[in-house]
């Protein structure tokens, strides 16, 4: 989701001019003028005060410093926003500039969306800032406007204009984003709901209903993006602990799961853990002879291997 900030920042600095396109309405943001200005007469003026962290690699970055995802924060972020309107509203009409609502309004909604998409704590206090799920409905509504905002974005080019193939990348990721979110699916049919893994996990710490799951964290539900690449972490969450914790929590006399597809997600669970241990041998000779290396003398790993792949091939998400 990093693009979402690197891209438009880039070609800001290369076609200083974005035109927008809102519901009835489509304005034309002189960004990256309007940035240089709010910018200047910070440092100038002190109309904010609240931009001494950028520097000039910020508004004229080498080939290395453009690449720095870092720079595209801090740049399109919500102090640059407040600085524009701050120098825009100001009576003397030092920003001299007819774009600087837009421009301002741009960088707001890029950072609100890339605070959406980069959530840290499934609890935060802020409720623009916590992960995508039903019980955070303004993020799934923010994502979608901004779906809608975003594809109508071009850039000059000439007398006419174009549309980068960024900027037609953006809200297809985004979309991807929204569509993905929770179950997978085959044939209408939910094999697994993320809720259930969230709810298990949540209830093995407040009520023990397996105390199984002491070794999952957060990390594990709502993963930054270094540990989106660990895949110890996945090995973790999609494990016979996991699914024994979803059985038992879902099996429970009081219904404290309440979910219509704890079994489903149980099952999946336990199927891709029994593939993940078909793929990931120690031994040649193991006890578990499911964990054993795929070969003639162990012909149950190649049945179930080819199993996963006849299920696997249609799913789909929701």
């Amino acid at each position: 989701m990093v693009k979402l900030y690197y891209n438009p920042a880039t070609h800001a600095t290369t076609h200083h001019t974005v035109t927008a396109g809102h519901p009835g309405d489509k304005r034309t943001a002189k960004i990256f003028k309007d940035l240089i200005k709010a910018w200047e007469l910070d440092r100038s003026h002190g109309t904010s005060n609240v931009l001494g962290h950028l520097s000039e690699n910020h508004f004229n970055p080498n080939h290395f410093d453009a690449m720095k995802v870092k720079l595209a924060f801090q740049l399109l972020s919500q102090r640059m926003a407040s600085a524009i309107r701050l120098a825009g509203e100001d009576p003397n009409g030092l920003m001299l500039s007819a774009t600087w609502k837009a421009s301002a309004d741009f960088v707001e909604n890029l950072n609100a969306v890339i605070d959406a998409c980069n959530s840290l704590y499934l609890y935060s206090t802020n409720p623009l800032k916590r992960p995508l799920s039903d019980r955070n409905p303004e993020i799934q509504q923010r994502l979608e406007k901004f779906v809608v905002w975003s594809k109508d974005w071009v850039v000059p080019s000439g007398k006419t204009v174009s549309k980068p193939p960024c900027f037609s990348g953006i809200p297809l990721t985004v979309n991807a984003l929204l569509r993905s979110h929770d179950k997978i699916l085959i044939n209408g049919n939910v094999i697994i709901s993320f809720k259930d893994l969230i709810k298990t996990w949540e209830l093995d710490k407040s009520h023990g209903t397996s105390n199984v799951l002491g070794h999952l964290s957060e990390n594990h539900f709502n993963p930054n993006n270094f540990d989106a690449m660990k895949v110890k972490l996945a090995f973790q969450l999609l494990s016979q602990r996991m699914a024994s914790a979803i059985r038992l929590a879902g099996e429970d006399p009081n219904g404290l799961i309440s979910s219509a597809t704890w079994k489903a997600s149980t099952d999946f669970v336990e199927n891709l853990n029994a593939v993940i241990d078909a793929c990931n041998y120690l031994y040649l000779y193991s006890t578990n002879p499911l964990k054993r290396p795929l070969s003639d003398r162990n012909l149950q790993i190649q049945q179930r291997l080819e199993k996963f792949v006849v299920w696997s091939k249609d799913w789909v998400v929701l």
